[in-house]
C-alpha cells in the first residue's frame, strides 16, 4: 500500500465533466476534512443553494474550476470504511455518498447539451435498472437507477441513482450511491436532498 488519503471516491460523472470542460481529473481534490457546516446553506455556483439537512452531512463543496464553469460538492452518511484505489493508495468512503456537480455554460442551449452529455455518460458506464421522470417542488428530473454489476468490478458502491436536470445556463447531475451492507432504498433519500435545494436559474 503506498499511503492513505482520507478522501471521498470520486465519481466517475464528475470525471467525465471535467474532461467536458477540457480539464485534467488531477485538478480535482475531494477531502473528507469537514468544511464550515453551521451556514444555512452551501452555494453550488450561480443556480443552486442546499439547505443544511440532518439525513446528509456536509463533507466538502468546491469551486477549484469555476473558471471552467465546474462547481460540486458532496454529503454523506453513515460510517466510514477504507479501500485500496488503483494507485494503491487507501481512501474512507461513507456507507452512503452524494455528489452534486453543477455545470455553468454560456447558454440554455448549451447546458441542456450537456445534461444530454452526462445522461448519455451514465447510461453507457452504469447497469441502469429503470430510467424515469420525478417531479420535486415543481421541477421536474431524469432520474437513472443502477448497479455496478458486470460494469466495474474496482467499483467502490453497489447501486446508486442520478438526478439530472437543466437549470437556466448549467447542467446539474446529482448522484447518490450507498455501499452494499447499506439496504435501504435510496429514492426517498434523494428526493430529501432535492427538497432541501434551492434553485436561482
Amino acid at each position: 500500500m503506498k499511503g492513505m488519503k482520507n478522501t471521498a471516491c470520486i465519481p466517475v460523472l464528475l470525471i467525465c465533466a471535467v474532461l467536458f470542460a477540457g480539464c485534467t481529473p488531477a485538478e480535482l481534490s475531494l477531502s473528507e476534512d469537514i468544511p464550515q457546516t453551521d451556514a444555512e446553506y452551501t452555494q453550488l455556483g450561480p443556480v443552486l443553494m442546499v439547505e443544511k439537512m440532518d439525513c446528509l452531512e456536509l463533507l466538502d463543496a468546491k469551486d477549484v474550476l469555476s473558471a471552467d464553469g465546474l462547481f460540486y460538492g458532496t454529503w454523506g452518511s453513515g460510517e466510514l470504511h477504507s479501500y485500496e484505489d488503483e494507485d494503491g493508495n487507501e481512501i474512507q468512503i461513507r456507507d452512503v455518498q452524494l455528489f452534486a456537480l453543477v455545470s455553468e455554460k454560456e447558454n440554455p442551449e448549451q447546458a441542456a447539451a450537456e445534461t444530454d452529455n452526462l445522461l448519455y455518460t451514465a447510461r453507457e458506464t452504469y447497469h441502469v435498472t429503470e430510467e424515469k421522470q420525478v417531479e420535486i417542488d415543481g421541477r421536474e428530473f431524469t432520474c437513472l437507477v443502477y448497479d455496478n454489476e458486470g460494469i466495474r468490478k474496482n467499483a467502490h458502491y453497489a447501486r446508486g441513482i442520478s438526478a439530472f436536470k437543466t437549470e437556466g445556463n448549467c447542467a446539474l447531475c446529482i448522484e447518490l450511491t450507498s455501499q452494499k451492507e447499506w439496504d435501504k432504498d435510496m429514492e426517498p433519500l434523494l428526493k430529501e436532498f432535492l427538497e432541501h435545494c434551492r434553485f436561482s436559474g
